[in-house]
């Protein structure tokens, strides 16, 4: 979610936020092909974007290529590359990566659904309908992140047939939504879906036993 201090306007959020919103075919191939591709492909992408912050800091000439064109989706604080090497699209990148590597693939690809529909959702309505401030963000902006995850969760598959497995969902979603509020210094694009695959992980393991 946009925090209120480091806004862009809504037509340029909702460019950026359509950027993302591409990346939802990760979560579907998660459920289609084998996790070792998956975990390469986006390892790619990460590597990729990282060699991209890094020519912007050792290269003028490509800096200035690089924010002729992505200037208008691009927040502040990404603008300067001498203080901030990794833009948000590529920690949004290296999320997806260490989400898929680390955990099983449905817990990664309900994770990573979180991360783009919820966030998107959040920034949108936050940024549009967004009344009560809390913190740097919006209530409206974190509801509307707490109810798309709620539709997530009851229509992407489980790891078990346990029903009580929903409601650990749930529980993980809930402690990320208070986690996307709080203002942390680590990008929310890294926080949300490893924390949330790391709650669900830990809750599966204490209260199931898988």
């Amino acid at each position: 979610m946009e925090e209120i201090k480091d806004k862009i306007s809504y037509g340029n959020e909702l460019l950026r936020k359509g950027i993302h919103l591409t990346s939802v075919v990760i979560p579907i191939l998660i459920y289609i092909l084998e996790k070792e591709l998956i975990v390469y492909i986006t390892l790619t992408a990460a590597s990729l974007m990282i060699l991209f912050d890094l020519l912007r800091k050792v290269s003028s000439g490509f800096n200035k290529f690089y924010l002729m064109i992505l200037h208008p989706v691009l927040r502040s604080r990404e603008l300067d590359v001498k203080k901030h090497l990794f833009t948000g699209g590529t920690y949004y990148v290296i999320g997806i990566f260490l989400t898929v590597w680390i955990f099983p693939k449905e817990i990664a690809a309900v994770a990573i659904l979180i991360m783009i529909l919820c966030d998107t959702a959040a920034a949108l309505i936050g940024k549009k309908f967004g009344k009560h401030k809390i913190l740097n963000k919006t209530l409206e902006g974190s509801l509307s992140f707490l109810i798309i995850g709620i539709i997530i969760i009851a229509v992407t598959p489980r790891i078990s047939q346990f029903p009580l497995e929903y409601l650990i969902a749930f529980i993980a979603l809930i402690l990320t939504t208070i986690l996307e509020l709080l203002p942390l210094k680590i990008d929310d694009n890294l926080s949300i879906p490893i924390f949330f695959s790391l709650v669900y992980v830990l809750l599966n393991k204490i209260i199931l036993n898988i």
